[in-house]
């Protein structure tokens, strides 16, 4: 069965390492404004950022 073999693997790899990093979206973060940025880029970079993808129900 997969859900052993599945833990069986996170506690071997938790044996050496306190934290598994793993990515959760498919793409890179987008690069986050320069704190000295004029407000217009601030806003252009909120209004144009990539949305949640999310299942509908």
């Amino acid at each position: 069965m997969l859900v052993p073999e599945l833990t069986r693997q996170y506690d071997e790899a938790f044996q050496q390492f306190d934290v598994l990093v793993m990515p959760t979206m498919p793409f890179v973060a987008t690069t986050l404004t320069a704190a000295d940025a004029p407000i217009e880029e601030y806003v252009h970079s909120a209004l144009n950022m990539r949305p949640t993808p999310h299942r509908s129900t």
